[in-house]
């Protein structure tokens, strides 16, 4: 595992990049039909993208 260290504006500017990624994955989820490829594929990675998410909010709580 690679560890970053992000200051206060960094780490403020990776997030805000993350939610509107995750607002477009979420509009792009709404239009597709929940039985295809696309759909999973597009969960997926909204998944993954919400626990890098967590996991920075987490870290950055801490300091």
């Amino acid at each position: 595992m690679t560890t970053i260290d992000l200051n206060t504006v960094q780490t403020q500017a990776v997030l805000c990049a993350i939610n509107g990624t995750l607002e477009d994955y979420f509009n792009e989820i709404r239009r597709t039909d929940a039985d295809s490829e696309a759909y999973c594929s597009l969960m997926d990675t909204f998944e993954q993208l919400a626990g890098v998410k967590a996991i920075i909010e987490a870290q950055a709580a801490q300091h």
